[in-house]
């Protein structure tokens, strides 16, 4: 929800710490509302679906992705990242950060090489062509992913082929 205008989690948000002694709740504004503060989220998890972010056979594990696959694996899908990002609308195809942060474990322990060509042509079609790099999600996120990181790493895969 936007708290004093900003999109946070309302469970992890402290009153005392808000520089303000009036307090705004407001629905996201980029969700459809169903009703007072509760928006229809469903469309982001439509997007994950289209894009096959989910893994087809057993994990491969490459030492040197464990902490951000980690970091990866701690979203919490709270569409905080698409509230801030000029380029996402609920009627449009971009999937948001959400999508190249949950695509980057598929990436990277995918083993079934169709699958993991879908999610790079999925990617590239519904996040990197329509990201404008404007990094509004990078120091949105309420639990402090490295959203930046995870958005680098992951074209570098789909969009470049490297591990």
């Amino acid at each position: 929800m936007l708290i004093n205008g900003l999109p946070r989690l309302a469970c992890s948000t402290f009153l005392n710490m808000l520089k303000s002694s009036t307090v705004t709740l407001e629905p996201l504004s980029k969700f459809p509302l169903v009703r007072d503060l509760i928006v229809d989220r469903s469309f982001l998890f439509e997007n994950l679906k289209k894009l096959n972010l989910w893994l087809e056979s057993e994990a491969y594990m490459i030492e040197f992705t464990h902490e951000p696959r980690y970091q990866s694996a701690r979203c919490l899908m709270c569409g905080c990242c698409l509230e801030v990002c000029p380029n996402f609308s609920s009627k449009g195809t971009f999937a948001g950060a959400v999508a190249a942060v949950n695509a980057f474990r598929i990436l990277n322990e995918e083993q079934e090489i169709s699958h993991r060509n879908e999610v790079s042509t999925q990617y590239k079609e519904n996040y990197f062509e329509g990201c404008g790099k404007s990094l509004a999600c990078h120091n949105i996120c309420p639990i402090g992913l490295p959203v930046e990181e995870l958005i680098v790493r992951s074209n570098s895969v789909a969009i470049w082929g490297r591990q």
